[in-house]
């Protein structure tokens, strides 16, 4: 395919995703593709995470949410088209904190 770098953001918060990284590294480098780690935009609540977004989403908390995410994810959030993503994402957090 012809790939010479894959970019990924850091992942301070997520163990997880943090160990992917770490393998996608060690794995492509075989191949020959160089990962570049891209540090995360920082904000008063600390890293801008596709997580943080959702827990904003999740509280309701529109005001945060507007001060990290750019202008067309807040165009589509505003959309009726999102309406029942926002709904998932709620139920979902709803339904883990009852656990």
């Amino acid at each position: 395919m012809n790939i010479s770098t894959r970019y990924i953001g850091e992942e301070p918060l997520n163990q997880v995703t943090n160990q992917y990284n770490q393998a996608l590294k060690k794995g492509l480098s075989k191949y020959g593709v160089e990962v570049k780690e891209l540090k995360r935009i920082e904000h008063s609540d600390g890293v801008i995470s596709a997580s943080s977004v959702r827990k904003k989403i999740a509280e309701k908390s529109w005001n945060k949410l507007y001060e990290i995410v750019p202008q067309s994810t807040l165009n589509y959030l505003q959309s009726e088209e999102a309406q029942p993503t926002i709904n998932k994402i709620q139920q979902n957090y709803q339904s883990q904190r009852l656990v």
